[in-house]
């Protein structure tokens, strides 16, 4: 399976391929057994169009545009290069 998801969405991703084995899998049936039983298919229709926006930057979805562990919103800097003289 292939998928591309925003990092801030992958616990939540997680959290519905875990939910979805175990809701779906035969009893003692191994996650990669299970895979092979129902296919990718399921899982690419969840995964296959990755929320790319996270709304508009308000109060709501602030933590969405912060790297994880910090406390400002992401802001693309460039720094200088080794080679900068």
């Amino acid at each position: 399976m292939k998928a591309r998801i925003p990092a801030k969405q992958a616990p939540e991703a997680l959290k519905t391929v875990l939910d979805t084995s175990l809701a779906k899998r035969n009893d003692s049936e191994e996650f990669a057994d299970f895979i092979d039983r129902v296919g990718v298919a399921e899982f690419e229709e969840k995964f296959g169009k990755p929320k790319s926006e996270f709304g508009p930057l308000d109060r709501d979805n602030i933590q969405s545009y912060m790297d994880w562990g910090k406390t400002v919103v992401y802001k693309l800097e460039r720094g200088e290069g080794e080679c900068a003289v």
